[in-house]
């Protein structure tokens, strides 16, 4: 399957998210990660390739980090339930995941 995923493919899962979504735990988001494409696309289209190729989705992608935020309006900020976690990911284990969900998605069709 590696072999059908192009540099297009990448670039869309690159450029289809928001740059304001906070990064993971490597602290590199979209934006950081969009100017790497403009400087040097083959690096980060060679990456997730590799990835594909390997049939692996590395060990650092997978870490990620959990904010807490309390829900607006909460009568009683003493419960869990108040409370809202949000899972920060590293952002270019986000693009090799949007890449693989396509490529199952175009397969299905």
């Amino acid at each position: 399957m590696w072999k059908t995923i192009t540099d297009e493919d990448i670039r869309l899962a690159l450029f289809n998210q928001s740059v304001k979504k906070a990064p993971g735990p490597d602290r590199l988001g979209f934006k950081a990660i969009r100017l790497l494409w403009e400087w040097d696309a083959p690096r980060i289209t060679a990456i997730v390739k590799m990835s594909f190729r390997l049939g692996t989705h590395p060990q650092v992608w997978k870490e990620a980090k959990g904010v807490v935020i309390p829900k607006p309006n909460k009568p009683d900020y003493g419960v869990a339930k108040a409370y809202r976690v949000i899972t920060l990911l590293n952002c270019l284990g986000k693009v090799v995941e949007k890449v693989a969900a396509n490529a199952i998605a175009e397969q299905c069709k």
